[in-house]
Formats: C-alpha cells, sequence, structure tokens
C-alpha cells in the first residue's frame, strides 16, 4: 500500500487520538503471565529480567505495529471493495 507511512503516523499516534486508550486486560494478563513463567522456572542467573522484559516487549511491540498495518490494510480494502467479502 503506497500510503503505509501515513497508516504508521496513525498507529503511533492512537493512544493520544482516542480518549479511552488503555491496555487490554488480557494484554496485561499475557505480559504478567510471561514474566511469572521466566521467574518460576528460576532463569540462568546471567540473565537479567530487564533484559528479558525489553526483548519480549519488542517483540510484541513489532507484531502488534505488524497486525495494526496490515489489518487496517485490509479494512481499507474491504470498504472499497477489494477485499473478497461483501458486506
Amino acid at each position: 500500500m503506497k500510503n503505509f507511512k501515513e497508516i504508521e503516523k496513525l498507529y503511533y499516534s492512537l493512544d493520544r487520538l482516542m480518549d479511552d486508550y488503555a491496555d487490554l486486560p488480557e494484554t496485561l494478563q499475557a505480559y504478567r503471565d510471561a514474566m511469572d513463567y521466566l521467574k518460576e522456572h528460576k532463569m540462568p542467573p546471567k540473565i537479567e529480567m530487564e533484559v528479558v522484559d525489553d526483548l519480549l516487549s519488542d517483540i510484541a511491540y513489532k507484531n502488534e505495529r505488524q497486525g495494526f498495518l496490515y489489518g487496517f490494510q485490509y479494512a481499507i480494502r474491504l470498504l472499497i471493495g477489494e477485499g473478497g467479502a461483501e458486506a
């Protein structure tokens, strides 16, 4: 899509565009579950939880961004009748 940069601008400012923007309970729970698992299974001492947290957050962020960009693109195609589905 030609307007990927414009869609990215929307993604990066979504929290400012929505008055009630907040992490969903499922999102917060997934984070807690991941951290609990790592602590419970006693990661090697050389590995710092803060570093692991940053790495997992980076993975989640990039997946979320990708999903938003492609989802937005797909939604637009559906709206203009190019997505293969009729309303």
